[in-house]
């Protein structure tokens, strides 16, 4: 266990797991405490880069000599637990490989990035974040503020909240939010292959929403302008995804039916958008192809 005094009210952060999960907590305490569940004080100390001066943790899991191997192990080693005073604000950087995020009641306005595991955000989300994820489900129990991400395989929930901003691609996985929306930006989400769920509990502000769909369906209720809400199902697909990235990335971490679908649902859809942009199919006909991809 490790522990720090921190005397100011901003903490900058450098995460970066490989195979252990990482837990994040802000609660009534005064100090820093770090725990590395599954290790010794000398494992860790071999295992990790740990620091923490002028007010930047960083904590940074070493790449191990075997580490293409590594990727085929399904679960994480261990756990990392951070426990943070509940009024610092927090900023930087969070990378996990292999590995899931968890936070409670956090602070933070900074990036994250994920290769293949989840995100799980309990109690309140506070702060702007801009998010990327390669393979993994994300949920947002109690969102305030502004979300930017790019999901590239996996679904996104936000249950509850107050968004004041949502930048968001999903190219295979669902997006479910029921939440209030207070927009200081304009707010849009496109949608490759998987639904749209939207249940607004309110809808305040003079922003537009704009939802595009490819191949999922697109489902509003709740209270909201429709004058602000713009649907649409489209073939235009702007900021593509990179679709041989995603395909070698599959490779790579391989080992679960989710990734192993990135692979196969990536290939297929491109071919059916390729023989879309060639004219040889109608976008009636390419949705349709999408659709059947989900089974």
């Amino acid at each position: 266990m490790y522990n720090y005094s921190i005397t100011e009210d901003k903490l900058d952060l450098d995460l970066l797991t490989r195979r252990f999960d990482l837990n994040i907590i802000q609660q009534s305490r005064d100090d820093i405490e770090v725990e590395f569940q599954g290790l010794t004080k000398s494992g860790v100390e071999e295992r990790f880069d740990i620091d923490f001066t002028d007010n930047k943790l960083t904590i940074r899991e070493k790449k191990h000599a075997d580490w293409n191997k590594m990727f085929n192990v399904k679960d994480a080693e261990g756990l990392v637990s951070i426990l943070l005073p509940e009024n610092v604000e927090n900023q930087g950087k969070i990378v996990t490989y292999s590995s899931s995020l968890a936070t409670e009641n956090f602070n933070y306005t900074g990036t994250i990035k994920s290769y293949s595991g989840d995100i799980d955000s309990r109690g309140t989300f506070k702060g702007e974040v801009k998010i990327k994820s390669y393979s993994g489900d994300m949920q947002f129990e109690n969102l305030q503020g502004s979300l930017k991400t790019s999901i590239y395989s996996g679904d996104l929930r936000i249950l509850n909240g107050d968004i004041q901003g949502l930048k968001l691609k999903s190219f295979s996985g669902d997006v479910q939010i029921d939440a209030s929306f207070n927009l200081e930006e304009s707010a849009l989400i496109k949608s490759l292959s998987g639904d749209v769920s939207i249940n607004f509990h309110s809808y305040q502000g003079e922003e537009v929403m704009v939802i595009r769909s490819l191949g999922g369906d697109i489902k509003l209720t709740g209270e909201y302008p429709e004058d602000k809400v713009e649907t649409k199902k489209t073939t235009d697909f702007s900021g593509k995804f990179d679709f041989a990235k995603l395909t070698k990335l599959a490779e790579v971490f391989g080992g679960n039916d989710r990734e192993v679908k990135v692979d196969e649902t990536g290939q297929n859809v491109n071919k059916i958008l390729n023989m879309l942009s060639e004219g040889k199919i109608t976008s009636e006909q390419a949705e349709k192809l999408i659709k059947s991809l989900k089974g």
